[in-house]
């Protein structure tokens, strides 16, 4: 069915060693939502908006980051979908943004 949104407001968050955030669906991913300072993913973390069948029309599942910074080492930030219009991903970092 249809997935609900999830909101996180943290000073900090940390995912990591294959933990997971997710807003996945079967017709229709709810959205990801993070305000933090700082979020960190290590280690096969994953932050995921996906479902199964996406509407033809309107895109489904949707990550935003709001914060201060982001790293992510071998980790994955993912809207997908197995069929239709997958949803997109916003990062807007005030401070840095680290891809390693």
């Amino acid at each position: 069915g249809t997935a609900g949104g999830v909101i996180i407001d943290t000073p900090q968050l940390t995912v990591r060693d294959g933990a997971q955030a997710a807003a996945d669906g079967f017709s229709a991913a709810g959205g990801l939502f993070i305000n933090a300072g700082s979020v960190n993913l290590q280690n096969n973390a994953l932050l995921s908006a996906e479902n199964e069948i996406a509407n033809s029309v309107v895109a489904s599942g949707l990550i935003q980051l709001n914060l201060a910074s982001l790293t992510v080492q071998n980790s994955l930030i993912t809207a997908s979908t197995r069929r239709g219009i997958a949803g997109d991903v916003f990062i807007q970092a005030s401070q840095s943004v680290r891809l390693s």
